[in-house]
């Protein structure tokens, strides 16, 4: 699970790994990504790298299914959409007048 802030995007790419995990060269084709909540994000897709942006608070699986050396795998990440990081730019008076 990966927390991800309205004010951010994430691009992600496929690679193939070996069963501890470490990255190992494969000839990679045929993917398909999908996203589970379009409500809460965006996901645009260009064959092996997709980009996901958030659009509202909430949480979506995206999840890509795809060919190395010939053999179908899939992996999928969830996000949590996160309110976008306020900046404290100053300090202001708030004056309330009440009759005397």
């Amino acid at each position: 699970m990966s927390d991800i802030r309205l004010d951010q995007t994430s691009t992600l790419s496929i690679e193939a790994i070996d069963a501890a995990g470490n990255a190992q060269p494969a000839a990679i084709d045929s993917a398909v990504w999908t996203n589970s909540n379009d409500a809460a994000g965006t996901l645009v897709a260009t064959d092996l790298t997709a980009v996901f942006t958030p659009v509202a608070l909430g949480e979506s699986v995206v999840s890509v299914t795809a060919n190395a050396n010939g053999q179908p795998f899939s992996a999928s990440i969830t996000y949590t959409v996160t309110p976008a990081l306020v900046v404290i730019t100053g300090i202001r008076i708030v004056e309330s007048i009440t009759p005397a």
